[in-house]
């Protein structure tokens, strides 16, 4: 299926859903140098979403990674690919949330399904498997039932606080959702840049299961 077919399937789908979605138009020959750098294929749902946007914001709560621009983190910023080396070994991030959650992608690790979707949970420091293509999981950002799945990391104002944020951003708790103290409604919560957030929990998981 060509690039533009699975655009027009994937802005179709987005058009039926009754989130707030909103698709952050892109520059094709951008995008176009964002899938060769990341050693991407055009032709694919993942390709079609880099070449087509610069990002998609779904209910103010997710970020699917575009091309990005100057004011939007794109999937090859987000990764910090450089000279072959990305963030996280084996996974490639497409998506992340306002609570400091990552979606990524498994590009190389052969324990497990490649190119199947895993989620960095903020209150477990854990990945955990979806069990779903990143086809799928556009699908489910659109159609599926993600506010069950958000359910156990929302607050009582998350609607108006996640409105007032930028692509880039995201909410610091204190204590830290996965502390044992961390109240969601009470904890202190500070906008910080979304990287930030990402990279604490990171070196957290790490020193807590290695």
């Amino acid at each position: 299926m060509k690039n533009n077919e699975l655009w027009e399937e994937i802005e179709k789908m987005f058009s039926q859903s009754k989130r707030d979605v909103r698709i952050i138009e892109g520059t094709e020959n951008v995008g176009l140098g964002v899938i060769t750098y990341i050693g991407l294929n055009d032709d694919t749902s993942i390709g079609a979403v880099i070449r087509n946007t610069k990002g998609i914001i779904v209910d103010n709560t997710v970020r699917i990674l575009g091309q990005g621009d100057k004011e939007i983190d794109g999937m090859d910023v987000v990764n910090e690919i450089e000279d072959g080396r990305m963030l996280i070994d084996g996974k490639l991030i497409v998506a992340t949330d306002i609570v400091g959650g990552a979606y990524a992608m498994n590009i190389t690790d052969m324990g497990s399904v490649i190119g199947s979707i895993w989620y960095f949970a903020p209150d477990t420091l854990k990945w955990e498997a979806l069990g779903i293509k990143y086809s799928e999981f556009l699908y489910w950002t659109a159609l599926g039932n993600m506010d069950d799945f958000y359910k156990s990391l929302r607050w009582r104002d998350w609607k108006q606080m996640a409105a007032g944020l930028t692509f880039n951003q995201a909410y610091m708790f204190y204590p830290f959702l996965w502390s044992k103290e961390c109240d969601r409604d009470s904890a202190k919560k500070s906008v910080v840049p979304y990287k930030e957030i990402l990279g604490i929990n990171l070196e957290y998981g790490k020193k807590f299961f290695g």
